[in-house]
């Protein structure tokens, strides 16, 4: 009996060592964490709030607000573009192929920018991924001229 667990005791230091050169990277690996290859897809908005910010320049916040489809899915790429009227904002998720992940909704909230400065007074559309909505700029969005800008303690000359 005391063979048997000689000969258990050895294997299981040797295949420690094993483990121990291999994760060390001098033993073909870089002990580092394997990175798997990612999935992207659309992600599902169910509602967006578009907010008109009291500043001038004036700026918009669209807060987006879906589910992801399971626990290791994360948001991925934001991508906003103006034309004409309207904003298009595709959101994308991502997650690992080999993953196993917990197979229940999860709720998130994104809040994402809209480059409005330069824009007109006017009504914008906004499309999230299908979700739509609108807000009114009432005055052109144009920043004034850093000419014109009197900062704290400067005086202005009329000649």
């Amino acid at each position: 009996m005391s063979v048997t667990r000689t000969i258990i005791f050895l294997i299981v230091v040797v295949l420690l060592g094993w483990g121990v050169y291999y994760m060390s990277g001098k033993g073909g690996g870089n002990g580092e964490p394997i990175e798997s290859e990612m999935a992207t897809s659309t992600a599902m908005i169910d509602t967006i709030d578009v907010q008109v910010l009291e500043s001038f320049p004036v700026q918009v916040n669209v807060v987006a607000k879906g589910n992801f489809p399971d626990g290791c899915t994360t948001l991925g790429n934001v991508i906003a573009k103006e034309t004409d009227n309207a904003f298009e904002v595709s959101v994308e998720t991502q997650r690992p192929v080999d993953a196993l992940c917990t197979q229940a909704l999860v709720p998130f909230e994104e809040t994402i920018s809209l480059d409005v400065l330069g824009l007109m007074a006017g009504v914008y559309g906004v499309n999230i991924n299908g979700a739509t909505s609108t807000f009114e700029l009432l005055q052109d969005n144009i920043a004034p001229d850093s000419d014109d800008v009197i900062t704290e303690g400067e005086e202005t000359k009329t000649e």
